[in-house]
C-alpha cells in the first residue's frame, strides 16, 4: 500500500507542475484560402497567419511547457476486421475521421502540421516534443501536442472561434492543480497509425519509431 501511495503522490505532483505558459490550438484548413484559424491563451490572441502563431509558440517555450493542439484527426485506427477499417473512432459520434469533412481536414492537416512542426523545430532547436499525457512535460522548452475535437453543435462563427473553443477546452481541463489529463481523453485508445508521430519523425523531433503507435490526448469541447 505504501508503494502505491508514493507512486500516486508522485503522479499528482507531476500534474501540479504541468502549467503551460501558452495553450494554443489551430483549426486546420488551407492557409492560402484563409480557411484556417488559431488561438492562444492566456493572451486571448487569435489570427489566421500561421507564422504569427509559430513565433508565439517559440517565444514562450523558454519560459515553460507549451501545449499545442490541432483540430484535425492526428491518428487513424489499424484494425483486424476489414469491415471496420473506416469506422469512427470510439468517441467521435457522428463526426467520423473517415467521413468527408474528416478526411479533408486530415489530409490538409498532414501538410499544415508538418510545416508548423518543421518551422518550430528550426526556430527552437533545443525544444522537445511530447505526446505523453499520462506524465505531461513540466520543464521549459517542452512542447506538448494534442488533438482538439470541436463538436458540430458547439462550433463558433469562424475558424479563430473554433480554435479558441479548443484552447479553452484544454485550459479548463489543465488548470486544476490536481488535474489528471487521462480523465479527459475523449477518444478510446486503440491500435493505430499515429500521423502526428510520423510528422515528428520526418521533421527531426525524434528518432523513436514508437511514436507511430503512440496514444494521443484528444480534448473534446
Amino acid at each position: 500500500m505504501a508503494g502505491r501511495s508514493v507512486r500516486h503522490a508522485s503522479f499528482l505532483e507531476i500534474c501540479r507542475l504541468f502549467k503551460p505558459t501558452l495553450i494554443a490550438a489551430i483549426d486546420i484548413g488551407s492557409p492560402k484560402k484563409e480557411n484556417l484559424g488559431w488561438a492562444a491563451l492566456p493572451s486571448q490572441k487569435t489570427g489566421k497567419d500561421i507564422e504569427e502563431l509559430i513565433e508565439l509558440v517559440t517565444s514562450h517555450l523558454p519560459e515553460g511547457p507549451v501545449a499545442l493542439g490541432f483540430e484535425a484527426p492526428v491518428w487513424v485506427p489499424m484494425r483486424d476486421d476489414v469491415t471496420k477499417l473506416t469506422n469512427a473512432r470510439k468517441g467521435e459520434g457522428q463526426r467520423a475521421w473517415s467521413a468527408a469533412a474528416g478526411t479533408t481536414v486530415l489530409t490538409t492537416g498532414l501538410a499544415v502540421i508538418s510545416y508548423v512542426m518543421k518551422r518550430i523545430r528550426r526556430d527552437a532547436p533545443n525544444a522537445l516534443a511530447s505526446l505523453d499525457y499520462v506524465s505531461p512535460p513540466t520543464e521549459p522548452n517542452a512542447l506538448f501536442l494534442w488533438e482538439a475535437f470541436v463538436s458540430a453543435g458547439n462550433k463558433g462563427g469562424s475558424h479563430e472561434d473554433d480554435a479558441m473553443i479548443a484552447a479553452k477546452a484544454f485550459e479548463k481541463r489543465a488548470q486544476c492543480a490536481s488535474s489528471d489529463l487521462t480523465r479527459h481523453q475523449k477518444i478510446c485508445p486503440e491500435n493505430c497509425l499515429n500521423l502526428l508521430g510520423a510528422i515528428l519523425l520526418r521533421t527531426g523531433w525524434t528518432h523513436d519509431q514508437s511514436v507511430l503507435e503512440a496514444d494521443t490526448l484528444v480534448i473534446k469541447n
